[in-house]
């Protein structure tokens, strides 16, 4: 007889929901509930003419600033343009143009043509690279 002990254990578990009101174009409101490894975190925040580090807005790409969705500190960020890229989707392939973000916030960012973000990249704390595509 041959046992074969089979271990279910999360190292790391991060749960984040946001919602964002907008009015003509401006965040009125951003709130969230975050686990961040047990760690809990709660915002209600205006947006006092700030962006949101949702980055699904490509307007990030020509700020300074951005709220911080977990904490809403404000988060100081210097924005590279690297250029048009093509990125590979669920969809094929889309034309985006990328960004990286570097000071409080270190991403890399990809949107279309028409501002709808592609693909996010960054570090994670282990050095590991985490990756959002869209579908």
């Amino acid at each position: 007889m041959v046992k074969i002990p089979l271990i279910r254990t999360t190292v790391y578990n991060f749960q984040h929901e946001s919602v964002e009101t907008w009015k003509s174009g401006k965040l009125q409101q951003v709130s969230s509930k975050t686990n961040d490894n047990g760690k809990p975190h709660q915002l209600k925040s205006a947006g006092n003419g700030a962006l949101p580090a949702s980055l699904w807005n490509d307007d990030v790409v020509s700020s300074q600033e951005l709220i911080n969705t977990i904490d809403g500190k404000m988060m100081k960020v210097r924005i590279a343009d690297l250029g048009n890229e093509n990125v590979e989707t669920r969809r094929g392939v889309v034309a985006t143009h990328h960004y990286r973000t570097s000071g409080d916030l270190v991403r890399d960012l990809w949107y279309d043509s028409e501002g709808n973000l592609a693909r996010v990249a960054f570090k994670a704390d282990d050095g590991s690279t985490v990756m959002y595509v869209r579908k």
